[in-house]
């Protein structure tokens, strides 16, 4: 059964210097734990037992520049999984770990996520919980980027 709670320091830098292959390089932190250690970021880890295997955020930090995140209320959610594990089968358990955590911390009435147009893993991850497609949008910012917008409603997560 996997767990959702805070980072430790230790967790927090072990997650910043993962290193992601080409095209998910975009994911690298790039060693800056700071940002998953501040509380108002909203960043915890998921644990299979002591073993941490993903991390996920919520509101803010899920969002992309680009996109006109209050045209609807949701709450935003970001995933990364370790790259050493990422397309192991293990997505759909943390990503219900993950949903079942964010449920009872925020009360949301619908999750909303954004992934990038290319990382299909991702996208097919979320459409196995029951997200559907309202959005695509290209990013802002030095590296503009395509981006697929899904959301479910929380019913019981």
């Amino acid at each position: 059964m996997y767990t959702v709670h805070t980072l430790s320091a230790t967790d927090a830098e072990a997650i910043a210097a993962w290193t992601y292959e080409p095209p998910y390089q975009i994911y690298n932190m790039d060693g800056s734990a700071s940002l998953l250690l501040d509380a108002a970021a909203r960043y915890f880890g998921v644990y299979d037992g002591d073993e941490l295997i993903a991390f996920c955020c919520f509101g803010g930090e899920g969002q992309v520049p680009g996109f006109d995140y209050n045209a609807s209320s949701a709450l935003d959610i970001g995933v990364g999984m370790d790259p050493n594990l990422s397309g192991r089968g293990r997505g759909r358990a943390t990503l219900a770990a993950i949903l079942a955590f964010g449920a009872a911390q925020y009360r949301p009435g619908y999750w909303r996520a954004t992934i990038a147009v290319f990382n299909q893993r991702s996208q097919q991850m979320f459409r196995n919980a029951g997200f559907v497609e309202v959005a695509r949008f290209v990013s802002t910012g030095v590296d503009p980027r395509s981006f697929v917008v899904v959301v479910k409603e929380v019913i019981g997560d």
